[in-house]
């Protein structure tokens, strides 16, 4: 009987530990993959960013978890509107954004780099204070083909959880080449 229960026990431990386990799904935006957690949500989003007529495509996905708030944002633009967006811009956008908001306190740049692995991206790791908690941002911003892939995470300083996540999710981006060989 003990054989029995041991051999029950080590199953059940096993099914638990496999449930557990975050499941992804993979998004293409145009010709940009994506793997992201299966709980995002398409139109995260929607209704929060202003959508004008120099756009040709806007998609957000998204989940606010406990500790943190994901969002995978992109944007292509109209041809004719090719060349308005530059990742500097971007990047300062985003940067800019979090230090000039009237609830943000203590706002530092931690880190700003070129990731070798994604083309025309910069990834950049904030820190301040939004009420009494240390808050991480992290982003990626990646210029291609006339539109712009945002990929960011709000989240509490002290959750690893979190910052394996994102790390995770920007990782995943890609590039899908088209095969146009007949």
């Amino acid at each position: 009987m003990n054989k029995i229960s041991a051999k029950l026990l080590i199953l059940i431990i096993i099914l638990s530990l496999i449930s557990c386990t975050q499941k992804n799904k993979t998004i293409n935006l145009s010709d940009i993959a994506i793997d992201i957690p299966e709980d995002f949500t398409a139109g995260f989003l929607d209704g929060t960013v202003s959508v004008d007529d120099t756009i040709a495509f806007h998609e957000s996905y998204g989940v606010k978890r406990h500790t943190g708030i994901y969002t995978v944002v992109y944007t292509k633009y109209k041809p004719v509107y090719s060349g308005i967006i530059s990742l500097e811009k971007a990047k300062n956008n985003v940067i800019d954004g979090l230090r000039n908001h009237y609830a943000i306190k203590e706002f530092r740049v931690l880190s700003e780099e070129m990731p070798e692995n994604i083309p025309n991206s910069y990834e950049v790791l904030s820190s301040f204070y939004y009420g009494p908690n240390k808050t991480y941002h992290k982003s990626l911003i990646m210029i291609h083909d006339n539109s712009i892939l945002q990929v960011m995470c709000m989240y509490n300083a002290n959750s690893k959880k979190d910052d394996k996540t994102i790390n995770d999710i920007i990782k995943s981006v890609r590039i899908i080449e088209s095969n146009t060989n007949n």
